[in-house]
Protein backbone atom coordinates (compact mmCIF):
# COMPACT_ATOMS: atom_id res chain seq x y z
CA UNK A 1 0.00 0.00 0.00
CA UNK A 2 1.08 3.57 -1.13
CA UNK A 3 2.22 5.75 2.17
CA UNK A 4 -0.21 9.01 2.34
CA UNK A 5 0.88 12.15 1.46
CA UNK A 6 2.26 13.62 4.53
CA UNK A 7 -0.22 16.95 4.38
CA UNK A 8 -3.17 14.76 3.95
CA UNK A 9 -5.57 15.95 6.38
CA UNK A 10 -8.44 13.93 8.67
CA UNK A 11 -11.28 15.39 6.43
CA UNK A 12 -8.77 14.08 3.46
CA UNK A 13 -9.00 10.76 4.80
CA UNK A 14 -12.63 10.48 6.18
CA UNK A 15 -13.95 10.84 2.45
CA UNK A 16 -11.15 7.99 0.84
CA UNK A 17 -12.67 6.24 3.81
CA UNK A 18 -16.27 7.18 1.77
CA UNK A 19 -14.70 6.49 -1.32
CA UNK A 20 -13.17 2.77 -0.17
CA UNK A 21 -17.28 1.84 1.70
CA UNK A 22 -18.72 3.15 -1.23
CA UNK A 23 -16.47 1.31 -3.73
CA UNK A 24 -16.92 -1.64 -1.51
CA UNK A 25 -21.09 -1.36 -1.64
CA UNK A 26 -20.81 -1.17 -5.08
CA UNK A 27 -18.91 -3.89 -6.00
CA UNK A 28 -21.17 -5.67 -3.34
CA UNK A 29 -24.24 -5.34 -5.19
CA UNK A 30 -22.26 -5.71 -8.74
CA UNK A 31 -21.71 -9.42 -7.55
CA UNK A 32 -25.42 -10.02 -6.06
CA UNK A 33 -26.27 -9.33 -9.58
CA UNK A 34 -23.99 -11.63 -11.26
CA UNK A 35 -24.00 -14.33 -9.28
CA UNK A 36 -27.31 -15.12 -8.81
CA UNK A 37 -26.89 -18.85 -7.57
CA UNK A 38 -24.32 -17.78 -5.10
CA UNK A 39 -26.22 -19.18 -2.10
CA UNK A 40 -27.02 -22.26 -3.63
CA UNK A 41 -24.10 -22.93 -4.79
CA UNK A 42 -22.57 -22.39 -1.55
CA UNK A 43 -25.12 -24.71 0.17
CA UNK A 44 -24.74 -27.39 -1.94
CA UNK A 45 -20.71 -27.29 -2.42
CA UNK A 46 -20.52 -27.18 1.69
CA UNK A 47 -23.17 -30.41 2.25
CA UNK A 48 -20.50 -31.87 0.46
CA UNK A 49 -22.31 -32.25 -3.10
CA UNK A 50 -20.76 -32.45 -6.64
CA UNK A 51 -21.35 -29.75 -8.77
CA UNK A 52 -21.01 -31.38 -12.62
CA UNK A 53 -21.99 -30.56 -16.18
CA UNK A 54 -24.26 -33.29 -16.22
CA UNK A 55 -26.02 -32.20 -12.87
CA UNK A 56 -27.27 -28.76 -11.42
CA UNK A 57 -26.19 -27.65 -14.93
CA UNK A 58 -27.14 -24.00 -13.92
CA UNK A 59 -25.14 -23.81 -11.18
CA UNK A 60 -22.58 -25.53 -13.28
CA UNK A 61 -22.51 -22.54 -15.95
CA UNK A 62 -22.42 -19.75 -13.56
CA UNK A 63 -19.19 -21.91 -11.27
CA UNK A 64 -17.30 -21.96 -14.60
CA UNK A 65 -18.55 -18.15 -15.67
CA UNK A 66 -16.87 -16.75 -12.36
CA UNK A 67 -14.62 -19.67 -11.30
CA UNK A 68 -11.91 -16.98 -10.09
CA UNK A 69 -14.13 -15.40 -8.13
CA UNK A 70 -15.90 -18.06 -6.63
CA UNK A 71 -12.73 -19.54 -5.70
CA UNK A 72 -11.32 -16.08 -3.90
CA UNK A 73 -15.25 -16.13 -2.26
CA UNK A 74 -15.10 -19.82 -1.09
CA UNK A 75 -11.29 -19.29 0.26
CA UNK A 76 -12.15 -16.69 2.37
CA UNK A 77 -14.87 -18.57 4.05
CA UNK A 78 -12.41 -21.16 4.67
CA UNK A 79 -12.86 -23.28 1.45
CA UNK A 80 -10.67 -24.66 -1.63
CA UNK A 81 -12.76 -24.97 -4.97
CA UNK A 82 -11.56 -27.88 -7.04
CA UNK A 83 -12.73 -28.04 -10.60
CA UNK A 84 -11.91 -31.62 -12.08
CA UNK A 85 -10.86 -31.64 -15.99
CA UNK A 86 -14.21 -34.15 -16.68
CA UNK A 87 -16.47 -31.44 -15.40
CA UNK A 88 -17.15 -31.01 -12.06
CA UNK A 89 -17.21 -29.10 -9.05
CA UNK A 90 -16.39 -29.73 -5.50
CA UNK A 91 -14.60 -28.78 -2.10
CA UNK A 92 -11.79 -30.21 -1.35
CA UNK A 93 -12.52 -32.07 1.89
CA UNK A 94 -10.74 -30.09 4.77
CA UNK A 95 -9.25 -33.74 6.44
CA UNK A 96 -7.73 -35.92 3.38
CA UNK A 97 -6.82 -38.03 6.55
CA UNK A 98 -9.23 -40.72 6.43
CA UNK A 99 -9.51 -42.06 9.72
CA UNK A 100 -10.78 -38.42 10.19
CA UNK A 101 -13.56 -38.19 7.77
CA UNK A 102 -17.47 -38.01 9.50
CA UNK A 103 -19.09 -41.40 9.14
CA UNK A 104 -21.31 -40.51 6.57
CA UNK A 105 -18.80 -39.63 4.26
CA UNK A 106 -16.88 -43.22 4.90
CA UNK A 107 -20.22 -44.66 4.83
CA UNK A 108 -20.36 -43.44 0.68
CA UNK A 109 -16.97 -43.99 0.25
CA UNK A 110 -17.17 -47.63 1.28
CA UNK A 111 -20.44 -47.92 -1.00
CA UNK A 112 -18.18 -46.91 -4.17
CA UNK A 113 -15.56 -48.41 -2.99
CA UNK A 114 -17.47 -51.48 -3.12
CA UNK A 115 -19.89 -50.79 -6.53
CA UNK A 116 -16.07 -50.51 -8.11
CA UNK A 117 -14.52 -53.64 -6.79
CA UNK A 118 -17.51 -55.35 -8.28
CA UNK A 119 -17.35 -53.89 -11.50
CA UNK A 120 -13.49 -54.26 -11.58
CA UNK A 121 -14.25 -58.36 -10.66
CA UNK A 122 -17.07 -58.66 -13.10
CA UNK A 123 -14.73 -56.94 -16.04
CA UNK A 124 -16.80 -54.29 -16.90
CA UNK A 125 -14.91 -50.98 -18.03
CA UNK A 126 -15.58 -48.30 -15.31
CA UNK A 127 -15.13 -45.66 -17.13
CA UNK A 128 -17.42 -46.27 -19.72
CA UNK A 129 -20.07 -46.91 -17.61
CA UNK A 130 -20.06 -42.91 -15.94
CA UNK A 131 -23.03 -40.97 -17.59
CA UNK A 132 -23.99 -43.63 -20.17
CA UNK A 133 -27.21 -45.50 -19.56
CA UNK A 134 -26.18 -49.29 -18.39
CA UNK A 135 -27.95 -49.57 -15.05
CA UNK A 136 -27.06 -50.81 -11.71
CA UNK A 137 -29.68 -53.04 -10.43
CA UNK A 138 -30.89 -53.77 -7.07
CA UNK A 139 -29.74 -57.26 -7.68
CA UNK A 140 -26.26 -56.10 -8.59
CA UNK A 141 -26.30 -54.33 -5.09
CA UNK A 142 -27.11 -57.21 -3.01
CA UNK A 143 -23.81 -58.80 -4.73
CA UNK A 144 -22.04 -56.01 -3.69
CA UNK A 145 -23.16 -56.26 -0.16
CA UNK A 146 -21.92 -59.78 -0.17
CA UNK A 147 -18.84 -59.18 -1.50
CA UNK A 148 -17.54 -56.64 0.88
CA UNK A 149 -19.60 -57.98 3.65
CA UNK A 150 -16.55 -57.26 6.05
CA UNK A 151 -15.74 -53.70 5.91
CA UNK A 152 -19.34 -52.81 5.49
CA UNK A 153 -20.03 -54.13 8.89
CA UNK A 154 -17.62 -52.39 10.43
CA UNK A 155 -18.61 -48.96 8.97
CA UNK A 156 -21.94 -49.34 10.29
CA UNK A 157 -23.61 -50.40 7.14
CA UNK A 158 -24.49 -54.42 8.70
CA UNK A 159 -27.18 -55.26 5.97
CA UNK A 160 -28.09 -54.60 2.19
CA UNK A 161 -31.22 -51.77 3.36
CA UNK A 162 -28.49 -49.88 5.53
CA UNK A 163 -26.11 -50.28 2.60
CA UNK A 164 -28.45 -48.75 0.22
CA UNK A 165 -30.14 -46.22 2.54
CA UNK A 166 -26.67 -44.67 3.87
CA UNK A 167 -24.14 -45.66 1.19
CA UNK A 168 -25.89 -45.23 -2.28
CA UNK A 169 -28.73 -43.06 -1.35
CA UNK A 170 -25.84 -40.16 0.01
CA UNK A 171 -23.96 -40.95 -3.21
CA UNK A 172 -27.21 -40.12 -5.12
CA UNK A 173 -27.62 -37.34 -2.88
CA UNK A 174 -24.00 -35.41 -3.94
CA UNK A 175 -24.34 -36.35 -7.45
CA UNK A 176 -22.13 -39.05 -7.52
CA UNK A 177 -24.85 -41.40 -8.96
CA UNK A 178 -28.10 -40.84 -10.27
CA UNK A 179 -31.57 -43.01 -9.35
CA UNK A 180 -33.47 -44.20 -12.20
CA UNK A 181 -37.11 -45.22 -11.87
CA UNK A 182 -37.36 -48.79 -14.44
CA UNK A 183 -41.33 -49.04 -13.37
CA UNK A 184 -43.25 -48.51 -10.07
CA UNK A 185 -41.34 -51.09 -8.02
CA UNK A 186 -38.08 -51.09 -9.61
CA UNK A 187 -35.21 -48.89 -9.11
CA UNK A 188 -31.73 -48.83 -10.86
CA UNK A 189 -28.44 -46.74 -10.35
CA UNK A 190 -26.40 -45.22 -12.82
CA UNK A 191 -22.51 -43.61 -12.55
CA UNK A 192 -22.49 -39.32 -12.47
CA UNK A 193 -19.12 -37.73 -13.82
CA UNK A 194 -18.34 -37.20 -10.07
CA UNK A 195 -17.36 -41.30 -9.83
CA UNK A 196 -14.22 -40.40 -11.27
CA UNK A 197 -13.47 -38.42 -7.48
CA UNK A 198 -13.06 -41.86 -6.03
CA UNK A 199 -11.48 -43.40 -8.98
CA UNK A 200 -8.87 -41.10 -8.84
CA UNK A 201 -9.03 -42.14 -5.14
CA UNK A 202 -8.58 -45.55 -6.15
CA UNK A 203 -5.31 -44.82 -8.77
CA UNK A 204 -3.30 -42.55 -6.42
CA UNK A 205 -3.46 -45.29 -3.53
CA UNK A 206 -2.57 -48.18 -6.38
CA UNK A 207 0.43 -45.56 -7.83
CA UNK A 208 1.80 -45.23 -4.30
CA UNK A 209 1.84 -48.97 -3.80
CA UNK A 210 3.61 -49.49 -7.17
CA UNK A 211 5.95 -46.87 -5.82
CA UNK A 212 6.32 -48.84 -2.14
CA UNK A 213 7.00 -52.38 -4.48
CA UNK A 214 9.47 -50.83 -6.86
CA UNK A 215 11.30 -49.60 -3.44
CA UNK A 216 11.04 -53.20 -1.96
CA UNK A 217 12.90 -54.44 -5.00
CA UNK A 218 15.11 -51.85 -4.60
CA UNK A 219 15.95 -53.47 -1.42
CA UNK A 220 14.41 -50.59 0.92
CA UNK A 221 12.01 -51.33 4.02
CA UNK A 222 8.90 -52.06 2.77
CA UNK A 223 6.36 -54.53 3.97
CA UNK A 224 3.70 -54.48 1.12
CA UNK A 225 2.03 -56.96 -1.07
CA UNK A 226 -0.46 -57.00 -4.04
CA UNK A 227 -3.56 -55.68 -2.75
CA UNK A 228 -7.21 -55.37 -4.63
CA UNK A 229 -8.91 -52.44 -5.01
CA UNK A 230 -11.22 -53.97 -2.08
CA UNK A 231 -7.70 -53.90 0.03
CA UNK A 232 -6.83 -50.23 -0.82
CA UNK A 233 -10.00 -49.08 -0.14
CA UNK A 234 -9.65 -50.39 3.08
CA UNK A 235 -6.58 -48.52 3.67
CA UNK A 236 -8.48 -45.39 2.42
CA UNK A 237 -11.22 -46.36 5.31
CA UNK A 238 -9.02 -47.49 8.08
CA UNK A 239 -10.72 -50.31 8.43
CA UNK A 240 -8.42 -53.47 8.52
CA UNK A 241 -8.78 -54.72 11.87
CA UNK A 242 -6.72 -55.74 14.28
CA UNK A 243 -6.21 -59.49 15.08
CA UNK A 244 -7.70 -58.99 18.61
CA UNK A 245 -10.33 -56.42 17.36
CA UNK A 246 -14.07 -57.41 17.39
CA UNK A 247 -16.48 -56.51 14.75
CA UNK A 248 -18.97 -53.83 16.04
CA UNK A 249 -22.63 -54.94 15.99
Amino acid sequence: MDDLPQDESAEDLELSLEDRVRDARHYAQRLERELRLFSRIVEALEAGRFISSTDRIKEYRELSRFQDTYEVLLRMMGHELRHHTTGFYYLQPREMSQAQLPQRERMAAAAIFSLIEHLCDKGLPIESMITHEEPILLDDLGAMFSQCHDRLTRLGLGSVESFIDNGIRRLVDVGVMNERRLSQDKVAYTLGLPAYFYLDICRNLAEQHQQQLEAQERGEDYSYSDRSVDELADEFLNTQPDEDDETPE
